[in-house]
């Protein structure tokens, strides 16, 4: 998540920048511009930027891009008049922050265009590289939310939750922890610590993350692999509760049915063939072969899909 930096208004003249939990003193703040000053930035963004083909006045847009820099240096000044908000704006950008936000309830202070603040580097602010953009926090004045901040770690915990509905097809479940697996080897060996949750229940989930019951002394899950089965509920169940189709029958219903599941299996497993993603291509399309029932005519759905459809024999 990218830092964000924060100016916060009491009031519309009470201001404190705040970054990553450090805050600058509350100064006093007064907005540089005058109600002539918005009046002709209005102008320029309202009637001159839609109108400029027509009889407009092009001297007078001129002279406002003109002043343009030097409204936004005195807006940048008033905003950051202390050494320490400076400080900490300088600490946002060498964060390679993103965003910076205004956080009041005064349409006063809401309403300035702060757009335009232009930093001592003698650029716009929404030209820097990285680029900064503007948000506005109507109302948060009072209650500002702290962003959240990640604390650097050795390793990280996977909890792989591989489910099985006993009454499907069998799946292998070594297929997909194995390129799961392989990836983080490749890429971070040395920095996971697995483990499997067993068993594979949502309230034995339930209680392994939030650490009660056997797993009160357990080390807490950074990131959950869940490898599921791709079906929870039988065609017949689901069919039995849909809504019938005057005039077709409900065999017919069901297998096509069956055909468009065999077809977002295949389809994904062509996706990930063109993304290169040949282990997980080969998992989804030995997925879609399991998973597909009989048809009528002896063959398995994922044979009739594949023959009417563009599966990459590169696996």
């Amino acid at each position: 998540m990218s830092p964000e930096l924060t100016l916060k208004f009491r009031t519309p003249h009470k201001l404190s920048v705040h970054f990553e939990g450090r805050d600058s003193n509350e100064f006093n703040f007064k907005s540089p511009l005058s109600k002539a000053d918005q009046k002709d930035i209005q102008w320029y963004l309202e009637i001159y930027a839609t109108s400029y083909t027509t009889d407009v006045d092009d001297q007078q847009a001129d002279k406002i891009v003109a002043k343009l820099p030097q409204w936004g240096q005195a807006l940048f000044k008033a905003a950051f008049k202390t050494p320490t908000a400076i400080r900490l704006y300088e600490d946002f950008r060498k964060a390679g922050g993103h965003l910076l936000n205004i956080s009041a309830k005064h349409p006063l202070i809401l309403s300035l265009p702060w757009e335009l603040l232009y930093s001592p580097e003698n650029t716009f602010l929404c030209h820097q590289a990285p680029t900064i953009s503007i948000g506005r926090r109507l109302g948060m004045a009072d209650t500002l939310i702290q962003p959240f901040v990640a604390k650097p770690k050795q390793g990280l915990r996977v909890l792989f939750v591989v489910s099985r509905p006993t009454d499907a097809g069998f799946i292998d479940p070594r297929a997909d922890a194995k390129a799961v697996l392989k990836a983080l080897d490749e890429e971070t060996w040395g920095r996971f610590e697995l483990e499997f949750l067993r068993p594979p229940t949502l309230e034995n989930l339930t209680k392994r993350l939030e650490r009660r019951a056997k797993y009160r002394k357990w080390p807490p899950i950074d990131i959950i692999h869940f490898d599921g089965h791709g079906v929870f509920q039988t065609l017949n169940q689901e069919a039995s509760h849909a809504k019938p189709i005057a005039g077709v029958k409900s065999d017919i219903i069901e297998a096509g049915v069956k055909r468009q599941m065999g077809a977002l299996q295949t389809d994904l497993a062509d996706v990930l063939t063109d993304m290169g993603d040949y282990d997980e291509a080969e998992t989804a399309y030995q997925a879609a072969l399991t998973i597909a029932t009989e048809q009528d005519d002896g063959r398995q759905l994922g044979t009739l899909v594949q023959e009417g459809g563009n599966f990459h024999t590169t696996l």
